[in-house]
């Protein structure tokens, strides 16, 4: 979003999540932004591979969280962990 407040010409959101999606659809339109912005729902490994040879100036990427609570952080460190260790 900070991209599109700024003087770029053209921002491209990927997201798997159709609810942030809409989300971002809505805080796009609320900072007046939206004619800026296209909206992509797909996994952004896919859609980049899709969309190559295109280039982009900057790629902002925010992965999922490992582990979003405290119920799942055991889990999460096991699946972290170095293999071997």
């Amino acid at each position: 979003m900070t991209c599109g407040l700024t003087r770029v010409r053209c921002v491209t959101g990927v997201e798997s999540s159709q609810s942030a999606l809409a989300l971002a659809q809505h805080n796009a339109e609320r900072n007046g932004v939206a004619g800026r912005c296209e909206w992509v729902r797909a996994d952004v490994a896919d859609f980049m591979r899709a969309s190559a040879p295109q280039a982009w100036d900057i790629v902002v990427l925010d992965p999922p969280k490992l582990a979003p609570s405290r119920k799942v952080r055991g889990a999460a460190r096991r699946q972290a962990a170095p293999r071997g260790a």
